[in-house]
């Protein structure tokens, strides 16, 4: 794909993904004053939380092109949310701000794909321009900023990133950032919108190729050159990093794809080639990524172990990091290519990052990600110890599918405990697709089933069991049997549930897939209330555990030498209401399930 098809493709995503918003709800886009921008009625996107910016409203958006973080900021202009071209219409509503406050303003808008969460700093002007530092919580990138305003808005601007990891930090290792040299401008045209002058994609035209390798299935992976800092390829290994990196990329990305192929999974994309872009600060401005195109290809900083290290991410030699990165996007490559996405479709987030991190702990180098502080490891959103986040209790009554990406590897590394690798290949063939307006949840569900062969509540269940008692996550590499055995659970974080004592009860609300839990202790009566299953888990001193359905009110003795837990899950679509009760009359009022006649009913 090339450069400017790529970023039509963002834009027609972007476009399609609210129009058909707008269609579901009855509504048609409305045309604004700006010829171009794409707009669609503010009523016709719900599920969007908006951030006013200089008493603007704006929302950001996932960018569905880019695999592993992309996103786009749209603007409330009118009854409309619009595009970022349309920057200076937005700003010319609402109240009146200075010079100075509109350039921020703006420069905020036009940093989204890039970096957000912005803070200010050294704002001044000379000569008519606004100049401004900026920092990011997202990578603690900072830039330099220079901004021209006149009466009809924004004119030109441009940033220019200088550092990188500066406290504080949100890491975000996938998708664009800003790595120290990348720069990007932006110029008003005679139409009044504001457009990117600079192409990052730019090596995407016309890659410079050093070097190639064939798989055992004809497929070819070349590797261009993007980073003036590495020197060319030479015909034989020299020992020194700089001069063996192109070949090393190839060797390890011919690597990653020959242990797919041994899992049993091959390469359904188009075409008998795809290229490795080895980019530098200049180009793409990603550690790792992958365009959402019908043609494979990986996007690889030639120091994206470094800056992972900066983001708190760590591997244990540096080989081997570059090995599990490029894993992890070539993943992704054959993810798409058993999706055969079309229109305006796209894989569910969680879905694609969260299996993509799994994948990590399935190949025979991993213990490069066996240790704490891995990006497998992370207590962020990269990675499977941040699911639980600042509320473990409402993360998972939310569902582990809705609203996550990588994090979402804590459901999958149950799940693949449970399955194994040939159900993960089918996992791929049923893929969790779906348009726009369906979520993660809808786009999962139905290939989650089919694949591994048992009910959403089973999963959800194997789910559950293994978060609470650390079981379920230990195996070899599927490419080689006699591989070293992990077990993965022993880094994961466990669900440390509420304690019930008896004669109390709890309540919480279940989103798509939610789960709640506490545990019990002593004798007394245990029930439960909603449309749920409910189940207890009995763990012994030896680490046996026991899980029982639980149909109806019972008596329950929990032992001296036992731990018991009481789950309750959701496995339908929308929200409903649950309560745990030990030791406790129900209210009269409470709902009753389960076929037992009510305490005080007429049989």
């Amino acid at each position: 794909m090339s450069s400017v098809h790529a970023r039509t493709a963002v834009a027609t995503l972007l476009v399609a993904l609210l129009v058909a918003t707008a269609t579901s709800a009855g509504a048609a886009p409305l045309p604004v004053a700006t010829s171009d921008a794409s707009c669609v009625p503010s009523a016709a996107v719900t599920d969007a939380t908006i951030e006013v910016v200089a008493g603007r409203r704006t929302i950001v958006v996932d960018d569905p092109v880019l695999i592993g973080g992309g996103r786009t900021r749209l603007l409330g202009v009118g009854e409309a949310w619009c595009d970022a071209t349309a920057v200076n219409t937005w700003l010319a509503a609402g109240a009146t701000l200075t010079t100075e406050e509109r350039a921020l303003a703006a420069a905020t808008v036009l940093a989204t794909p890039n970096f957000v969460d912005l803070r200010w700093s050294d704002v001044r002007t000379v000569d008519g321009t606004v100049h401004a530092v900026s920092h990011a919580r997202t990578n603690g990138v900072v830039a330099e900023w220079t901004v021209v305003m006149d009466q009809e808005g924004l004119r030109e601007a441009r940033w220019t990133a200088v550092d990188f990891a500066v406290p504080p930090v949100a890491p975000d290792h996938g998708g664009l950032t800003a790595l120290p040299g990348a720069s990007m401008g932006f110029r008003r045209g005679g139409d009044g919108l504001v457009h990117a002058v600079d192409d990052p994609l730019s090596a995407l035209d016309q890659p410079e190729i050093v070097t190639r390798g064939t798989a055992s299935d004809g497929f070819e992976i070349l590797v261009s050159a993007g980073d003036t800092t590495i020197s060319p390829d030479l015909e034989d290994d020299t020992g020194i990093r700089e001069a063996d990196f192109y070949r090393s990329v190839r060797d390890w990305s011919l690597d990653n794809y020959e242990e797919f192929l041994l899992w049993g999974l091959d390469n359904r994309l188009p075409g008998a080639q795809g290229t490795v872009f080895v980019d530098d600060a200049l180009s793409l401005f990603c550690i790792a990524c992958t365009v959402a195109t019908d043609t494979f290809n990986v996007h690889l900083s030639s120091q994206a172990v470094y800056f992972q290290s900066q983001l708190g991410m760590h591997y244990t030699e540096e080989a081997l990091g570059f090995r599990t990165i490029l894993g992890h996007e070539i993943f992704h490559n054959v993810q798409h290519g058993y999706a055969e996405l079309s229109g305006n479709e796209s894989l569910s987030p969680a879905f694609a990052e969260g299996t993509a991190r799994m994948q990590e702990s399935l190949h025979l180098y991993s213990e490069a990600s066996y240790i704490p502080g891995s990006p497998l490891y992370q207590r962020s959103a990269q990675g499977c110890n941040g699911f639980q986040g600042n509320s473990p209790d409402k993360a998972f009554g939310e569902g582990p599918f809705n609203g996550h990406a990588e994090d979402a590897c804590l459901f999958w590394m149950s799940w693949y405990g449970r399955n194994g690798i040939d159900r993960l290949v089918r996992l791929l063939e049923e893929s969790a697709t779906g348009g726009p307006t369906g979520s993660d949840f809808s786009k999962t569900v139905g290939g989650l089933g089919t694949a591994s062969g048992r009910s959403l509540s089973s999963n959800l269940l194997t789910f559950a069991v293994s978060a609470i008692t650390g079981q379920g996550y230990g195996w070899r590499s599927p490419s080689d049997e006699f591989s070293e055995y992990r077990d993965w659970g022993a880094h994961l974080a466990r669900w440390h549930v509420r304690q019930l004592p008896v004669g109390n009860r709890y309540d919480r609300t279940l989103g798509d897939g939610g789960v709640m839990a506490a545990e019990i202790t002593g004798s007394a009566s245990l029930d439960f209330r909603g449309p749920v299953d409910a189940h207890l888990i009995t763990v012994t001193d030896h680490g046996s555990v026991h899980v029982e359905k639980i149909p109806s009110r019972r008596q329950v003795h929990v032992g001296a030498d036992e731990r018991a837990f009481v789950v309750l899950l959701n496995p339908d679509f929308g929200s409903v209401s649950a309560t745990i009760l030990w030791g406790m009359a129900p209210n009269a009022n409470d709902e009753w399930f389960g076929p037992v006649t009510p305490p005080g009913a007429r049989s």
